[in-house]
Formats: C-alpha cells, sequence, structure tokens
C-alpha cells in the first residue's frame, strides 16, 4: 500500500529533467521503506516522451535509465514517477520495476475515476491524488 506523505502541492521546474521550467503538480507516497515521487504534467512532456519503453504489464511506460518513468495518458496529461529507498527485506515483496508498474497502473486508474467525478475541482485546482494507493 502506498500513502499519501506530501502534496499535491504546485511547483515548477523538474528537476530530473533539468535545465526546465515545467509547471506540474508534485506528490509523494510511501511504501514501507521506499519512496515514489510523482509529477503530474497538464500536457506530455518532449523529452521522456522519446525514452525506450520499458517492459510493464499494465501501462506503457518509458525509461532512460530505470530510475525515472514516464507515462502519457491518451487525455494529453503525463506522468512522471521516481522511486526511491533501500532494497531488501523491509523493502515489500516486489521487484522495484514491478513495484513502479503496478503503482503507476493503480494510481491512474484512481486519479481517473476522481477526475470523471461530476464537479470534483475547477480549473487551476490540485488535481484529485488518490491518499491511498493499493498495490
Amino acid at each position: 500500500m502506498a500513502v499519501l506523505q506530501v502534496g499535491p502541492e504546485r511547483r515548477r521546474g523538474i528537476d530530473a529533467l533539468a535545465p526546465d521550467v515545467t509547471p506540474h503538480w508534485y506528490a509523494e507516497y510511501r511504501i514501507g521503506v521506499r519512496f515514489v515521487e510523482v509529477v503530474y504534467a497538464t500536457n506530455p512532456l518532449p523529452g521522456p516522451a522519446q525514452w525506450p519503453v520499458v517492459p510493464c504489464e499494465e501501462r506503457r511506460l518509458r525509461s532512460a535509465d530505470g530510475e525515472i518513468f514516464y507515462h502519457a495518458h491518451r487525455d494529453g496529461w503525463a506522468v512522471l514517477v521516481f522511486m526511491r529507498g533501500v532494497e531488501g527485506p523491509d523493502a515489500g515483496d516486489l521487484p522495484a520495476g514491478v513495484l513502479v508498474c503496478r503503482f503507476v497502473h493503480r494510481f491512474i486508474e484512481e486519479l481517473v475515476m476522481f477526475e470523471q467525478l461530476p464537479a470534483v475541482r475547477r480549473a487551476g485546482e490540485a488535481p484529485m491524488f488518490p491518499a491511498i494507493v493499493e498495490l
């Protein structure tokens, strides 16, 4: 289970894509001793859209380095996901790659569900990130 720790917060500039000034929404989730950072951009990101596709059953993810993962949604927005934390017995039963795939898939499912609810948010307000993402 991933639990929301921070956000969503409005930010500008994605450190992993520096130099960059892209406005986005940022959140951080905790999965045991691991942390997952999520960057939600309202438009696709051109650089990451060119990264190689990585194996993932649930969603089409791209990654240039196996540490930062990118998914562009068909509705025109995109997410970057960074996982950090230790490997080992306290890191959970799933390998990091599988965990990222599962997290992104479930996060997007819940985000889309919230976005489809009538009158959930107004333009410019934070997207409705799920407080808990079941893995």
